[in-house]
């Protein structure tokens, strides 16, 4: 299998990233991440391991012809919406609001709930 530079083209772009944010992440040059997307490069094997430790995904989603991230398919995901799902430190809030949607707490009493609970803070 060959891996897809396209796919990290689109990775990149999807967490709303620069090239020199990716550099940062994962200390690969600009110029080998722009070959590699550019498929002009293979890359090695430790160097997609440092891509797929930087982006956090699995090193499946650029070998694979139909690996899609959860905002692939959301394509009109708004950006602040797709940066809130991808930050790390997010993750306590979305696992809170998945145990209320299993919890049957309707959206708009989450809402109300947290509307409350900020009025309280500010007192």
């Amino acid at each position: 299998m060959k891996f897809q530079g396209d796919k990290l083209r689109q990775l990149r772009k999807a967490k709303s990233l620069s090239m020199l944010d990716v550099v940062e992440l994962t200390g690969i040059s600009q110029s080998t991440l722009s070959d590699i997307e550019n498929n002009k490069k293979n890359p090695r094997p430790a160097t997609v391991e440092r891509l797929c430790q930087g982006l956090k995904v699995k090193e499946e989603y650029f070998y694979i012809d139909d690996a899609v991230l959860p905002t692939e398919l959301l394509p009109n995901m708004p950006e602040e919406t797709r940066k809130f799902i991808f930050s790390d430190d997010n993750v306590p809030y979305i696992v809170l609001s998945e145990k209320a949607k299993k919890s049957g707490i309707s959206p708009k009493t989450l809402e109300k709930m947290i509307e409350l609970l900020a009025g309280e803070n500010k007192k």
